[in-house]
C-alpha cells in the first residue's frame, strides 16, 4: 500500500477502471502522466492547482482512501474522509476516559513514553553515528525521564516533562547540522522562522494526516486527545501519535540536509520559509520512502489498538 502524491500544476486525477489516472493538457494534447492501481492505494495527497473528478472521489471514497488538500506550499488546506467507523461505542468511551482526570493521566502517560522512547532510539543512533558529544549529552540528559514520567499525576506536569526533553532534543539536532547555512533556530511555525523549521513543520503535518486517518478507520475521533487538551480544529489524538514519531520526522530532515539531499535553494525565503517545487517532491518522496520502510501505518494501528485496550483496561466495573 501506498500514497500517491500529485504536485503537477494543472493536472487532473481521474478515474480510469479501477485505477487512477494523472492527466494533464499540454501542447494541445492530453498527455498521460501515471496510471495507479486503486489495491496499491491508502492516501492521496494534492497540492497545489491539481482538480480531480468526481467519478475519481467517489471510487476513492467507496474504498476508504483519504484525499489531502495542500497548498502548492504545502499548506493543509483541507481533508476529504470516507464515511467514518460506526463503532459508537468506541466514542463513547474514549470521551468518557477523556472526561475522567485519573484515567486520562495514565493513557497521556503512556504517549509520553512513547515519544520518549522514539527519542531514545534516534539518540542512540545519532550517538554511534557522530563523533559530536550532542547526542551522548541528550542521552544523560534523559535518562530519569521515565521516572518523572511515572510520578507525574497531572496532564500539566507531563506537558512540562515533554517541553522540556522536545527542548533537549532539539539542542542535539542543531549540534548535528553540519550544512553551516541551515540555521535551526527555536521552533516557529506560523510562519516558519528559518528553513529547518519550515521542513520539520512539513513533515509534522504529513504524520498528523497520516495518524487522523489511521485514527478515524479504527474507530477512535482524531479530534479527542489525552496529552494534547481539546481545542477547535485541532486533531488532538492524532497529535498524541504523531509524538511517537517526531523524533524520526526530525532525524529524516537531519539526513537529507547533511546527506545535501536538501540545501537552502530548495526553499523560498522572500516572506515566510516553505519548500519550492522542487524542494516538495524531495521531501514527498523521501517521506514516502519513510512510510514504507518503517512501516508507520502499521505502526500507527498498533498504537491507535494499544489505546483502546488502555482504555477498556481502565474501564471502571459497571
Amino acid at each position: 500500500m501506498g500514497i500517491l502524491v500529485v504536485t503537477e500544476q494543472g493536472a487532473t486525477v481521474r478515474k480510469y477502471g479501477k485505477s487512477l489516472i494523472i492527466e494533464k493538457w499540454e501542447d494541445g494534447k492530453k498527455n498521460r502522466l501515471l496510471e495507479f492501481e486503486l489495491i496499491h492505494l491508502d492516501g492521496l495527497l494534492l497540492f497545489g492547482n491539481v482538480q480531480f473528478t468526481t467519478q475519481a472521489l467517489a471510487m476513492l471514497m467507496e474504498n476508504n482512501v483519504e484525499v489531502s488538500l495542500f497548498s502548492s506550499r504545502g499548506k493543509l488546506r483541507g481533508r476529504i474522509i470516507p464515511p467514518q467507523s460506526k463503532n459508537i461505542v468506541r466514542r463513547i468511551l474514549q470521551v468518557e476516559t477523556a472526561r475522567d482526570p485519573i484515567r486520562r493521566v495514565k493513557l497521556a502517560r503512556l504517549l509520553l513514553l512513547r515519544k520518549y522512547e522514539g527519542m531514545l532510539e534516534v539518540g542512540k543512533a545519532k550517538s554511534k553515528n557522530s563523533l559530536h558529544p550532542a547526542a551522548k549529552i541528550f542521552l544523560q540528559k534523559i535518562k530519569d525521564v521515565p521516572t518523572e514520567i511515572h510520578k507525574a499525576n497531572s496532564v500539566d506536569t507531563l506537558l512540562g516533562i515533554e517541553g522540556n526533553i522536545t527542548k533537549d532534543f532539539y539542542t542535539m539536532i542543531r549540534a548535528l547540522i553540519r550544512q553551516p547555512e541551515f540555521r535551526f533556530g527555536p521552533r516557529s511555525y506560523r510562519p516558519p522562522k528559518d528553513c529547518f523549521n519550515a521542513l520539520i513543520s512539513f513533515l509534522f503535518t504529513l504524520g498528523t494526516q497520516s495518524a487522523a486517518a489511521i485514527l478515524e478507520a479504527m474507530g477512535l475521533d482524531p479530534y479527542l486527545g489525552f496529552l494534547h487538551s481539546l481545542r477547535y480544529g485541532r486533531v488532538s489524538l492524532a497529535l498524541d501519535i504523531l509524538e511517537e514519531f517526531r523524533s524520526e520526522l526530525v532525524s529524516l530532515a537531519l539526513t537529507m540536509v547533511n546527506r545535501r539531499q536538501l540545501t537552502t535553494r530548495d526553499f523560498n525565503a522572500a516572506r515566510n520559509f516553505f519548500l519550492k517545487k522542487q524542494g516538495l517532491k524531495k521531501v514527498l518522496n523521501a517521506f514516502s520512502t519513510y512510510l514504507e520502510e518503517k512501516s508507520v501505518h502499521y505502526r500507527m494501528a498498533q498504537a491507535s489498538a494499544d489505546i483502546i485496550q488502555e482504555m477498556q483496561r481502565l474501564k471502571p466495573e459497571s
